[in-house]
């Protein structure tokens, strides 16, 4: 048996940034089992979810543990006895709570738009031509 941890962001999975399932059998374990274990867990939708190992995408939902978990180099594998297994999830980005101002191709944290910054300094006589002096 193995012991299978999910890990992801704090906005994925909320408080620790991960799932811990306990012990599975690799070989019978499904990539599948494990999102809808996720789901239930840590109420992320399990639609949403896509699985990573080393890397590489777990994307066939049917195929046990064991068989997902191949890399493209020879000797690329996991083996059923291992002790443990760390997976990596990730879920798409929802831009759905964007206000509507900007583009949703272009959202970005005005603290790192430099037309911003540079607006702010220039209203406090710091801006000369296109460059700026942070102090």
């Amino acid at each position: 048996m193995t012991r299978i941890t999910v890990v992801s962001t704090f906005t994925a999975i909320a408080d620790q940034g991960k799932v811990d399932l306990g012990e599975c059998d690799l070989i019978q374990m499904t990539v599948q089992e494990v999102k809808m274990e996720v789901e239930l867990i840590a109420n992320v939708p399990y639609q949403k979810q896509s699985l990573w190992w080393k890397g590489y995408i777990l994307d066939q939902d049917d195929q046990s543990l064991l068989r997902a978990c191949v890399g493209v180099n020879e000797g690329e594998v996991i083996d059923a006895n291992d002790e443990s297994l760390l997976l990596f999830m990730t879920i798409p980005v929802d831009t759905s709570d964007c206000d509507g101002s900007r583009e949703s191709s272009r959202i970005r944290s005005p603290s790192f738009d430099i037309n911003t910054v540079k607006q702010e300094i220039a209203k406090k006589g710091s801006l000369v031509g296109n460059t700026c002096t942070i102090s």
